[in-house]
């Protein structure tokens, strides 16, 4: 009498969900069994599932006209649902990934990381912290050399027109 009262009181503690999968069985053991393997098989579902998003994490690498920050969304993408499942994902494992995975124009910013801190030590943000503000410098210089070379060949043509339309003597026609 005490082992269907207790048999009772453990079968009000299911959920509906797992009430069902359980409910056709006659023993406990049958019931217990029953349980593991469905279990069991989440589990081994996880497992999968952890793998190919470890997959996923390996396999990416930055393109050259990516940048820092569409990147390291990408990563944070696939680190969040790792841990989300369970998973602990170290912050140094992503600091190596982002290092090792960024296209060249970063070296001299990697390599001054290296000379002024301990890498294992920095965390993702500030490690995204600063190569976004190489990006940025970088992307400023460019512009500046972009726009320079367009004034440069504008006051080439300028001056090239100019003497051509001394030399012709057309520049009361022009005016």
């Amino acid at each position: 009498m005490a082992s269907n009262s207790l048999s009772l009181n453990i079968l009000q503690t299911f959920t509906g969900s797992i009430f069902s999968k359980i409910i056709a069985c006659e023993t406990a053991k049958e019931a217990w069994e029953t349980l593991k393997q469905e279990y069991q098989g989440r589990e081994r579902g996880k497992q999968n599932q952890i793998l190919n998003l470890k997959r996923d994490f390996e396999s990416l690498r930055m393109q050259d006209d990516e940048t820092i920050a569409k990147y390291s969304d990408q990563i944070s993408l696939i680190v969040n649902k790792i841990r989300l499942v369970g998973e602990d994902f170290k912050d140094d494992r992503i600091v190596k990934k982002i290092l090792v995975t960024i296209p060249e124009r970063f070296e001299s910013k990697i390599s001054s990381l290296e000379e002024s801190k301990d890498l294992s030590t920095i965390s993702v943000a500030e490690l995204i912290s600063v190569l976004q503000a190489q990006e940025q410098r970088r992307a400023f210089r460019q512009d500046k050399v972009t726009e320079g070379h367009v004034t440069l060949v504008c006051k080439f043509k300028d001056a090239h027109a100019q003497a051509l339309i001394a030399e012709e003597g057309i520049e009361d026609a022009l005016l």
